[in-house]
């Protein structure tokens, strides 16, 4: 079996940054042994602080920080990788910082695909499960008032047109073609309803993202109402 070149460099760079948080990690355990410092200092010497929005398993390597405490800025993202790193390395995640902020909300689903379980975790994101596309509409309902709602099932249409039925939610049926942005900038839905299979990943982690929890309506939409029959 051959290994291209890029794959070979690829593996170099990761064993090179084990190495390097082996050795941060020796000398930092060497140079406190018949030290004489307080608690304090001990303890701020425990902790790492990222400044990156995404953490990934390079970010965390880089920094040093196995065995210790690292500090998020709100906001930050860890990836798949950076949630292995984490464990395997004992990194402790410090609550206070570790929340995704404003962009926190709530996936429904009535088949939690993988892809939606890491966008969830990544993205601080709770997840709820739902029988079915129109209990799903259901559980959603009482989450609005919290957050921003995905709600990811087999038939995204019906779990829309029963939440639509008040003016006061503004529910969109996503695809995978849809602009986003776009789509926020126009209508700032409360609730995002998608086909539960297809979606990757990095598609799903940057809807969490780009949902606003501003509850402002945009200046151009405007409700249409059904005028009672004479």
């Amino acid at each position: 079996m051959s290994i291209a070149p890029a794959q070979i460099e690829t593996i170099v760079r990761q064993v090179l940054a084990e190495l390097q948080v082996l050795r941060q990690t020796s000398a930092a355990a060497t140079s406190g042994i018949g030290a004489n410092t307080g608690s304090a200092s001990s303890t701020a010497s425990d902790r790492v602080q990222l400044t990156e929005t995404v953490i990934t398993e390079t970010v965390l390597a880089g920094a040093g920080t196995a065995g210790r405490t690292v500090l998020l800025v709100p906001g930050a993202v860890i990836t798949p990788s950076g949630r292995d790193y984490i464990r395997r390395h004992r990194v402790r995640i410090d609550a206070t910082t570790a929340a995704v902020g404003n962009n926190a909300g709530t996936i429904v689903a009535d088949s939690p695909a993988p892809a939606l379980q890491a966008a969830a975790a990544s993205s601080g994101w709770k997840i709820v499960q739902a029988a079915s596309s129109a209990d799903a509409a259901v559980k959603c309902l009482p989450l609005l008032s919290a957050g921003r709602v995905i709600c990811a099932t087999q038939f995204p249409a019906v779990t829309a047109c029963l939440l639509n039925r008040s003016p006061q939610h503004r529910v969109a049926v996503l695809t995978r073609e849809d602009n986003i942005a776009e789509l926020v900038r126009e209508m700032n839905p409360h609730v995002v309803c998608l086909n539960t299979a297809g979606w990757a990943f990095s598609e799903l982690l940057r809807l969490t993202k780009q949902l606003r929890l501003s509850d402002a309506q945009p200046q151009s939409w405007s409700e249409l109402f059904r005028e009672d029959p004479a």
